[in-house]
């Protein structure tokens, strides 16, 4: 993680290394969603078209819903028997967590404080990121 923070770093304050930058951003948020993936959504997905298949396969206790596409197939949703929970839930829960701990600080420790409420209001917070409209007065 840290090769990751010092790249965007290094992109952020070198344009020519910009590009390499974004392709780090893309490399550490594709392995912090990969780790917090929630398997017990997954499911199997199977086209049938045979009648006497389709109702055993409705009959069974994994299936979840059926779709009827053309030319007589159907496509049968299915839970699944086996779900291995293999991925660090927890770990990737605390860590949206602490980002939340910290976008909250950041607006009580420092908007709140030094900007009057009358003079701002957020319009939007993600873990990474706030939107703030400002009101702009113009002494004459």
């Amino acid at each position: 993680m840290k090769a990751v923070s010092q790249a965007r770093l290094d992109g952020n304050a070198d344009e020519s290394k910009k590009m390499i930058g974004m392709l780090m951003k893309l490399a550490g948020n594709a392995a912090f969603g990969r780790s917090c993936m929630d398997m017990t959504k997954h499911k199997e997905i199977e086209f049938m078209s045979d009648e006497k298949s389709v109702y055993k396969a409705t009959e069974h206790f994994t299936f979840s819903s059926k779709t009827e596409l053309s030319n007589g197939t159907v496509e049968m949703v299915k839970f699944k028997r086996r779900i291995k929970l293999k991925n660090p839930i927890h770990l990737s829960i605390a860590i949206y967590q602490l980002a939340k701990l910290r976008m909250l600080q950041f607006y009580h420790d420092c908007i709140d404080f030094y900007f009057d409420r009358s003079a701002f209001e957020y319009q939007e917070m993600d873990t990474d990121s706030g939107y703030i409209a400002l009101v702009l007065i113009i002494l004459s």
